[in-house]
């Protein structure tokens, strides 16, 4: 089984993702909204509750594991990979398939927009630098957690806020963090309202098609979807985005 974790709704676009290109594959996703948004939490932190809900997935007998959170790919996955990934190639992260994808595309130079955390740690440019690219790290810090509340007015002021903080001559923009793909038209609103013709990318099928790569695509097609505190905006995105009813979601407690 394929498990996929984010701190709430965004890995969800990683999990449809995955979903659209091995439509035969056993996923297991679990949000943890009890703890949401990583973003602007601490390395140790991060830590803590990466170590919590890897223990949970490898109880539920998944092989190989997505972090399809950022911020913990970023400041605690790439750094300690020896730790978390002793099985070898067993967990998948954001930002190395993120930027080979970029340069797959022949992407030159580019705008990360990411939570605080993803950028405090430089990962995005540092993987970017060592494939010839340049990368500008834009933290948008207030989006995430917004997202998961639904507060429509902070969504529209953050993407704004971003939009206006991209380079000028930089047209591409990545989406460093799951949840911005989620309120993806409030960023070309807000691009076409600065008019600046900007390239929005989300990295969903980069990760999605590493995942599959390391975990084929054989299966029952079985989707099971959990979080840990139930939430009107995860029982939306969940049926939107998977097809799970409300009734479905299993809530789940980290240990």
């Amino acid at each position: 089984m394929l498990g996929i974790f984010d701190s709430g709704v965004g890995g969800l676009t990683v999990a449809r993702a995955i979903r659209t290109l091995a439509p035969r594959a056993d996923l297991f996703y679990l949000g943890d909204t009890a703890h949401a948004p990583y973003g602007n939490r601490s390395a140790d932190e991060l830590e803590r509750l990466t170590l919590a809900i890897l223990r949970r997935l490898r109880a539920e007998r998944c092989d190989v594991i997505v972090s399809a959170c950022n911020s913990v790919s970023a400041a605690v996955l790439r750094p300690m990979f020896d730790l978390f990934d002793s099985g070898g190639g067993r967990i998948v992260e954001m930002v190395g398939p993120s930027a080979d994808g970029l340069r797959a595309q022949g992407v030159r130079d580019v705008a990360v927009l990411a939570t605080a955390a993803t950028c405090r740690t430089g990962m995005y440019a540092q993987a970017c630098a060592e494939l010839g690219m340049r990368a500008a790290e834009i933290a948008v810090p207030a989006l995430a957690g917004a997202v998961e509340a639904g507060d429509e007015r902070a969504i529209g002021a953050a993407a704004e806020e971003a939009v206006a903080r991209v380079p000028a001559g930089v047209s591409n923009v990545l989406f460093g963090c799951t949840h911005f793909p989620l309120v993806r038209e409030r960023f070309v609103r807000a691009a076409r309202a600065q008019r600046r013709d900007l390239v929005f990318i989300d990295p969903a099928p980069f990760v999605a098609q590493e995942a599959i790569r390391r975990a084929g695509t054989l299966g029952r097609g079985r989707t099971r979807v959990a979080c840990t505190k139930p939430t009107p905006t995860f029982a939306r995105l969940a049926h939107e985005l998977l097809g799970v009813t409300e009734d479905e979601i299993e809530v789940m407690r980290l240990e």
